[in-house]
């Protein structure tokens, strides 16, 4: 399903289709697109679509600038910000997943639970602690500051490090580190161990944050929009097959690749989806202020300049049309 990014200049297909490349970061929250590819959704929508797998979202921001890739489902990021800032024609154009207190480990905080037997029952705890998180600029240290805002502390009353998500599971375990602020977990790691202990989410402070989208680039945006509604009509199709209760093959070759239970998996929550994928606007606010107050973005873009929500109101339109007529 995932070819190298290497060489992906955009040609049609041998029949014509419009050739699309969607660049992903492998994971369960990419189930609505495994199964839009699997089920042929977006070869019924006469698309041809390539999926290139990517390590972090700013690497792929310039081949989405320069349409060498055309669709990137991620969350918002400085890159992606500052990319809007200097002009480029990067947009969301439909919401993805939120933070949702019944399910999900992303941007949550897991602390050692040597260093904390009881808990974290106060966040103030963690004042002087060893905190990780996979770098500066992401999800985390968004989740971290908010976490951290709601007791009047900052992320400077911490010690901050940064380790990638298995090495800090893995710095926790033995100790190195006190805490951290996860990216994406597949597994729940108290429940995996009893050496870990979990406290407060994003979800908890910001229930509905909206955390990841899918993002277009100048080739759909500047192209034919027809195609561009498509693309997002079989994910809808893929991603509201998931929140009933298909799952896609691919998620048991993960599972087993990450040594989890591909059962367990499979059955897991579904409730951080987006069945309509509309964009909320407060999240896409929330996150660009962040990122100005930080100082990572000089110039504070307004969400209008970063926000195409017209595609996605056409491509749920058909959908829920076409189930009527069905």
């Amino acid at each position: 399903m995932a070819a190298g990014a290497t060489g992906c200049g955009r040609r049609p297909a041998a029949d014509g289709r419009p050739t699309i490349r969607i660049a992903f970061r492998p994971g369960l929250s990419m189930s609505g697109l495994y199964i839009a590819v699997e089920a042929g959704y977006f070869e019924e929508e006469g698309l041809d679509v390539t999926l290139i797998q990517f390590p972090n979202t700013p690497q792929i921001i310039p081949l989405l600038a320069d349409g060498e890739v055309d669709v990137l489902p991620a969350g918002l990021n400085v890159a992606t910000i500052n990319a809007v800032a200097r002009g480029i024609r990067i947009r969301i154009v439909a919401g993805r997943e939120v933070a949702s207190d019944s399910c999900g480990e992303a941007n949550t905080l897991y602390a050692s639970a040597r260093q904390f037997p009881n808990g974290i029952q106060d966040l103030r705890q963690l004042k002087g602690k060893r905190v990780s998180i996979r770098s500066r600029q992401t999800s985390a240290e968004f989740a971290l500051d908010t976490l951290l805002s709601t007791v009047g502390m900052t992320a400077g009353d911490v010690e901050l490090v940064f380790l990638r998500q298995a090495d800090g599971a893995a710095a926790l375990l033995s100790g190195r580190i006190d805490a951290l602020v996860s990216s994406h977990f597949e597994n729940n790691p108290d429940a995996v161990s009893g050496e870990y202990t979990k406290g407060l989410g994003l979800a908890d402070i910001l229930p509905g944050h909206q955390r990841s989208f899918t993002m277009f680039g100048p080739s759909l945006l500047e192209g034919d929009r027809e195609t561009g509604v498509r693309v997002l009509l079989a994910y809808l199709r893929g991603a509201n097959d998931f929140l009933n209760g298909r799952t896609a093959k691919a998620i048991d070759e993960l599972a087993r690749a990450s040594g989890a239970d591909p059962a367990a998996a499979r059955n897991g929550c579904r409730a951080t989806f987006v069945p309509d994928g509309a964009i909320d606007r407060a999240s896409v606010e929330r996150t660009i202020a962040w990122a100005h107050r930080k100082g990572y973005s000089p110039r504070q873009i307004q969400a209008d300049d970063i926000i195409d929500s017209s595609f996605v109101q056409e491509a749920w339109r058909r959908f829920q049309e076409r189930n009527a007529v069905g």
